[in-house]
């Protein structure tokens, strides 16, 4: 069974905040990519989330890798991505002391650095 390493390098929140309209805040999420050994360097993915809802618990919509054809467990990575997304965006507003209801109406585009690395398998 082959063997995935997610790296996580950073992620860009709300990178649509130009869009007062949205339905959704539109996230990047940034991550080198080991699949059996083989390195797929800087690969991203679109992050949705409803804008108005709880960032701790509400469904997140991941994409497939963008550039990235080969084969992935794409549940598994949606699996480490949220997890990510909710770490990182949690711990960001407990630094700024931004309550959760206030982090969900806050319109804003910011770049958050917090390395994580992930391992799975997958068919």
């Amino acid at each position: 069974m082959p063997t995935a390493v997610v790296s996580f390098l950073y992620m860009l929140a709300n990178t649509q905040s130009q869009n007062r309209d949205a339905e959704h805040m539109l996230s990047q999420v940034f991550f080198d990519l080991t699949v059996d050994g083989q390195q797929f360097p800087f690969l991203h993915v679109d992050v949705k989330q409803p804008i108005g809802v709880s960032f701790e618990n509400a469904p997140l919509e991941v994409s497939r890798p963008v550039d990235y054809n080969g084969s992935i467990d794409q549940q598994a990575l949606s699996r480490a991505v949220e997890s990510y997304y909710r770490k990182t965006v949690s711990s960001r507003s407990r630094a700024y002391r931004i309550s959760p209801l206030a982090l969900r109406s806050l319109v804003t585009h910011y770049n958050v650095i917090e390395r994580a690395r992930v391992t799975f398998d997958f068919i």
